[in-house]
């Protein structure tokens, strides 16, 4: 049984060889017509990690262009054992005709407990030192897929050239993974033919880094390398310091060690886990469609690695790379680049907050800003909580619930609340808060009880959960929580396209989200124009509030945007849009 592959397979070789295999299968009766047929592949995702998320997405970019319709039934086991159990078991009740596992821990759940169907797995460091198969030519157990293991050798050598003094590397790691486990173990035995001595310590969880870290700098290493451990990868803000106070130079072969907020990582060697995925394909192919053995399909693995440096990491430890990284990097981590943040929450102040991104990108030196569509206050805040955001974004107060759950709000902008009518309604340039409340009480129904043209008046309100019509109800004498006469609309958007399309309506929005559109006419109310000085002098008190949440301690640029919204150039785009700054 071999633990390193005797040759190294590349993707064009790998294909060649499936090729011919596929060849030599008869087909057999029931498979003449099987590539017309879609098949149901089940894929187990262990934990939603950047590289297991991106291994995924190309195997779906893979299938797609293959043109391949399989039905995907994705599953997240979030990391826990019984979770992926349930999948596995729903698995093969249903039936699937195969099943893809993602990461190394959720592949051995998968071969003990599938049977006869074939799994593929991908995201796997060393399936052969892992158990995973007896071999990387033929890895058996009806098994087979692709590995983003890098040979101990190349990844030494890589080490050293970043850090050409290089003698004794230091690490720690988790020894109930068995990721770590299998790379450090390789590592150690291809230490000594480079020049090198691994000197390791084990930890069981965060706690015992500081001391771990310590124990291994006081026996004299001038190197230190953060392996495939989730442990130590997604928890460089708390390493870092201590690795700095060591004064130890870091390399990994994660690119999370590098992008995390004050990471001290300089370098990284990895495998494109997107590729990996797409890597499956011929695989999949050659099992589902011609009946090969899964088990006697070789373990595919990357032509060539990705090389990932980071010069803020340089810059806080006064490190200057080699020249020739200049040139091979494939990836730089400047600024804030290779970061990206999501604020999910309300739909509210989405315009505002995704014209505020756009500008601190511009901005800054890299890093992304994603704010997807609303999904109300309350549905970001629940992402929050679930680690599903980075940001949330809220449109009223946090209640004493969120609150004690550790929910911090920051508040950054007042919207005025305002009434529009269509255009063709014709005359209506002003009402009182009276003369309101009357319309959604159904008291007044005639645009003429107000001076208007004759017609009908067909109000618009919104759910009862909306921070505007909160607003309304609370600031707005008389105006009815629920009206009698007005139609129920659940989203902003929605109720600016009805007041678009047909006249003589009315309706009520946050002014930073009314579209350009002359069709729309602002009210005045008690003959105040709504605007953010009215609100900003306290003449229009119909305003809400918006915020940015989070839970925990902001870091990186979750931290900076959150800085950034309360700057002078943030407050001048607030104006710009409608919205009253906060500046207190």
């Amino acid at each position: 049984m071999s633990l390193l592959p005797s040759t190294r397979l590349s993707a064009r070789r790998l294909l060649l060889l499936l090729i011919a295999l596929i060849l030599s299968f008869p087909a057999c009766p029931a498979s003449s017509a099987s590539a017309a047929v879609p098949k149901r592949i089940g894929i187990l995702l262990w934990h939603d990690t950047p590289h297991d998320e991106a291994a995924m997405a190309g195997l779906f970019d893979g299938l797609r262009l293959a043109g391949l319709d399989h039905a995907l039934l994705v599953r997240r086991a979030r990391g826990k054992r019984e979770v992926a159990l349930t999948i596995l078991e729903e698995f093969k009740r249903l039936p699937v005709q195969a099943v893809v596992a993602i990461s190394t821990r959720g592949a051995l759940l998968a071969q003990q407990q599938l049977g006869d169907i074939p799994l593929f797995y991908t995201a796997i460091t060393n399936p052969v030192a892992s158990g995973l198969a007896d071999d990387w030519q033929r890895p058996g157990h009806n098994a087979t897929g692709s590995s983003n293991w890098i040979p101990a050798n190349k990844l030494l050598a890589f080490f050293k050239e970043v850090l050409p003094g290089l003698t004794r590397l230091g690490v720690i790691y988790d020894p109930s993974n068995p990721v770590p486990v299998a790379e450090v173990e390789e590592v150690r035995k291809a230490a000594p033919k480079l020049g090198v001595q691994l000197v390791s310590r084990t930890i069981a969880d965060l706690t015992e880094a500081e001391e771990a870290i310590a124990a291994v700098a006081a026996q004299g290493v001038n190197g230190f390398w953060i392996p495939r451990d989730k442990l130590l990868y997604s928890n460089m803000e708390l390493l870092s310091p201590i690795l700095l106070r060591h004064r130890l130079p870091c390399v990994s072969s994660t690119r999370e060690a590098l992008t995390a907020d004050g990471s001290v990582a300089l370098a990284a060697m990895l495998a494109d886990y997107r590729k990996l995925g797409r890597m499956l394909l011929p695989s999949i192919v050659a099992v589902l469609d011609k009946g090969v053995d899964p088990g006697t399909i070789p373990i595919a693995l990357p032509e060539r690695y990705r090389l990932i440096i980071n010069l803020n990491a340089a810059k806080l430890v006064g490190f200057r790379f080699p020249f020739r990284f200049a040139a091979d990097a494939d990836e730089i981590i400047h600024g804030y680049a290779g970061q990206q943040i999501e604020i999910s929450g309300s739909e509210d102040c989405q315009r505002l907050l995704r014209r505020l991104a756009a500008a601190l990108e511009e901005e800054l030196d890299g890093g992304s800003i994603v704010v997807p569509d609303g999904i109300g206050s309350t549905g970001g805040l629940r992402q929050l909580l679930a680690g599903k955001t980075d940001l949330a974004r809220i449109s009223r107060p946090l209640t004493e619930e969120e609150q004690a759950q550790g929910i911090v709000a920051v508040p950054f902008a007042l919207t005025p609340v305002v009434f529009v009518v269509h255009a063709d309604t014709a005359g209506i340039a002003n009402l009182s808060q009276r003369q309101i409340a009357a319309i959604y009480t159904g008291t007044i129904t005639d645009w003429s009880q107000v001076g208007g043209r004759p017609g009908p008046i067909y109000p618009v309100t919104r759910n009862a959960s909306d921070p505007s019509l909160r607003i309304l109800v609370r600031q707005l004498a008389g105006f009815p929580e629920q009206s009698p006469v007005a139609k129920v609309v659940y989203s902003t958007g929605k109720t600016a396209a009805i007041l678009q399309r047909f006249a003589n309506t009315i309706g009520f929005l946050p002014l930073a989200m009314l579209p350009n559109d002359e069709r729309l006419i602002v009210l005045r109310i008690d003959g105040i124009m709504p605007s953010p000085a009215a609100v900003q002098s306290g003449a229009y008190p119909l305003a809400i509030p918006n915020a940015i949440a989070y839970r925990g301690r902001l870091s990186g640029l979750a931290r900076r945007f959150v800085a950034f919204l309360r700057s002078e150039p943030a407050r001048r785009l607030i104006l710009a849009n409608g919205a009253a700054p906060i500046t207190d």
